[in-house]
């Protein structure tokens, strides 16, 4: 902030600064029409009003307008609800649902998928608390782990836990070694015939 004193000839003015009507502890000079810096001591989440008080040497005091700020460290929740944990899927592209809660923006929250370590092309917005369905891209047999990340407006990033999901798209294969045809040298012992099956 500055303040300028155009009645006097005083080379520094008095300030105090109100956080949501209070004084800050440490009041100071400021020199005439100079830009001064001044750090606000520990303040927690939430919605805050700043205000500077100047006072002359003449005992004249003004305000300045009121600065509204909005602090907020503290990160968005990010959960997969669905699959289960370790689910086994024929579906080479599974669906995901997962949500994002916030402590204090309703919308605006940016997510993205990160798939084995590696964040999907498509990345998104939700609303606080809302359901959101995604679609995997398409991917290979295996073991996949799964994670969705959350940052709001202010910048505060957090990870879901990880999903592991198992994807198995190949049918397993049936091989007959063998023929029960052929010539049947016992018919009472035989007369069901046995097949022998392996499957890989």
């Amino acid at each position: 902030f500055d303040i300028t004193d155009g009645g006097g000839a005083a080379a520094n003015l008095n300030f105090t600064v109100f956080v949501d009507s209070s004084p800050q502890a440490v009041t100071g000079l400021a020199s005439n029409s100079t830009l001064r810096k001044y750090n606000i001591t520990g303040q927690g989440n939430g919605t805050r009003t700043i205000r500077v008080q100047a006072t002359d040497d003449a005992g004249n005091i003004a305000n300045s307008s009121i600065l509204t700020i909005f602090i907020d460290d503290t990160a968005p929740v990010p959960t997969i609800t669905a699959p289960v944990n370790a689910t086994n899927t024929t579906d080479t592209t599974p669906e995901i649902t997962f949500n994002i809660t916030d402590n204090h923006h309703s919308v605006d929250l940016n997510f993205t998928v990160f798939v084995d370590g590696s964040p999907e092309a498509v990345t998104g917005i939700v609303n606080n608390n809302t359901a959101r369905k995604y679609n995997l891209s398409a991917l290979g047999n295996g073991s996949h782990s799964i994670r969705v990340q959350g940052r709001d407006p202010t910048s505060n990033i957090a990870n879901s836990s990880i999903l592991t999901i198992y994807v198995d798209a190949t049918a397993p294969a049936v091989v007959a070694p063998w023929s029960p045809t052929g010539t049947q040298t016992n018919p009472v012992a035989t007369s069901t015939p046995s097949l022998g099956v392996n499957t890989s």
